[in-house]
């Protein structure tokens, strides 16, 4: 999550639902000196995030209704998947 490389976040996000989305963050070892395994595995039903070949996080599409809106927070369309990684530490140990 930016400045803490100890730390990796999931999010997910829905068809017509609002921008909040439905997050969580999860310890890791060093993110930025330590290689990792990143993965996600999606399909209709759930969607499975796993770092170095064990799985941190399991949302069931079920478990996202929301109940004012009666739409699920859950991507259930041909979606965008994202990931990044930045050094927020605001030193460059790069000449450009």
């Amino acid at each position: 999550m930016g400045y803490d490389t100890k730390t990796v976040q999931t999010n997910v996000y829905g068809y017509k639902t609002s921008s909040k989305g439905n997050s969580a963050v999860f310890p890791m070892t060093d993110g930025y000196d330590d290689y990792h395994i990143y993965t996600i595995d999606w399909n209709a039903d759930r969607i499975i995030w796993s770092l170095d070949n064990k799985p941190i996080r399991t949302l069931l599409k079920k478990d996202t209704l929301n109940s004012q809106t009666g739409n699920y927070v859950y991507p259930v369309r041909p979606s965008q998947i994202q990931i990044g990684f930045w050094d927020a530490n605001g030193k460059s140990e790069f000449q450009y």
